[in-house]
């Protein structure tokens, strides 16, 4: 929790930091705005694990409460973002942290390039009942970094804009399982590549209604395609503060998140 609090703080820093548009008389319909948004709510996760003969495979299937926050920037070629959070569940604990970033550099009619970056981390640690007799249970430490560099286009449509995108997926998987007290260690080291499809969507309304999603397929060759989709809703109640609430779904190889979350949103 402490490398969480830490992370995000880092960001709130270089979030302020960041140069605002200026107030010229060209750029008067530009906007910016940064966006805390802490946030409580509901997870289930899924972790397969190897478990006897080669091949074999036990599924540890937990959910319970967790908390975060969520920080963004945004101007009308640039956002920034994060979402970290932490939950303690009856046998694991879990941390995930999110960064992206997303860039237009130019404007044609309604159609603007995009690139992007979105990281990903995802920390288990598990401790897993066995039986009476020893060993009387086995720790699973599950780690996986996700590195996604995309380019797309934006197009527009008055309140809408649609950005598909194609991009590289990396993903570096961990697996330490081990008996307290026994001496035998299992590990699991993996680097997977993808070709990753999808888009953003992002729609307003009234200027206090505002969506912005994304969904992508993660495919390899002799493998079944992964899914991810990503979901954030803003209720603004006045230009300083809102809600948001928050629904994802990430599948990966050997783990699987969901989680919903909701909290209260403060705009500068």
């Amino acid at each position: 929790m402490n490398r969480l609090s830490a992370i995000s703080v880092v960001l709130l820093c270089l979030s302020v930091l960041l140069p605002a548009p200026s107030a010229g008389a060209e750029d008067a319909a530009r906007s910016s705005a940064f966006i805390v948004a802490p946030v409580a709510g509901w997870t289930t996760n899924k972790a397969d694990y190897p478990a006897g003969p080669p091949g074999r495979k036990k599924t540890l299937k937990e959910d319970g409460p967790l908390g975060g926050i969520f920080l963004m920037y945004a101007d009308d070629d640039l956002c920034v973002g994060n979402l970290g959070h932490y939950s303690n569940l009856d046998q694991s604990q879990v941390m995930s942290y999110m960064f992206f970033v997303r860039y237009y550099p130019a404007r044609y009619g309604t159609f603007r390039p995009m690139v992007g970056l979105t990281t990903d981390y995802i920390d288990i640690h598990s401790s897993i009942p066995l039986g009476v007799r020893p060993p009387l249970s086995m720790d699973m430490v599950n780690t996986v970094w996700a590195f996604q560099p995309t380019i797309g286009v934006s197009w527009e449509y008055k309140s809408f804009r649609a950005v598909p995108f194609v991009g590289y997926f990396n993903e570096r998987v961990k697996m330490d399982l081990y008996s307290p007290g026994m001496p035998r260690r299992f590990e699991v080291n993996e680097t997977l590549d993808y070709v990753s499809v999808g888009s953003n969507l992002e729609f307003r309304y009234a200027h206090f209604l505002r969506y912005d999603g994304k969904f992508y397929f993660r495919m390899r060759e002799g493998e079944n395609a992964l899914f991810t989709v990503r979901n954030r809703f803003d209720l603004l109640l006045s230009k300083s503060y809102g809600a948001c609430i928050r629904v994802d779904y990430f599948q990966d190889k050997v783990e699987t998140n969901f989680f919903a979350v909701a909290g209260p949103v403060l705009v500068f």
